[in-house]
């Protein structure tokens, strides 16, 4: 088989969008920072990124894309990670749709 080679990208970004190059990636936010998901994203159904949020605080946003998870979706939501070095998912679904997982509050 072929071995999977998985990038840790640490940033100290206070804003981050997310980009078609960061699918199969882990990313990690050492400060308080704001993700976007936008149409500039452009995962395609299974593409995914881990995000490490090891600042005190991270929330993700849609930008005109839908974002799903925890009872919550829409096209200009919020997600609320639950806590500091918690770890989400973001995984494409399809066209401008994505799901998130793990420790999140949506609004």
């Amino acid at each position: 088989g072929t071995a999977v080679i998985n990038t840790l990208t640490s940033s100290t970004a206070t804003a981050y969008t997310l980009a078609s190059t960061d699918q199969g990636t882990y990313l990690q936010f050492t400060d308080a920072a704001t993700i976007t998901v936008s149409t500039a994203t452009a995962f395609t159904a299974g593409q995914q990124v881990q995000i490490f949020a090891d600042g005190t605080a991270l929330s993700i946003v849609s930008d005109g894309v839908t974002l799903a998870g925890a009872g919550t979706a829409g096209t200009a939501v919020t997600f609320t990670v639950g806590a500091q070095y918690e770890a989400v998912g973001i995984v494409g679904m399809g066209s401008n749709s994505y799901r998130i997982i793990g420790n999140v509050t949506g609004a």
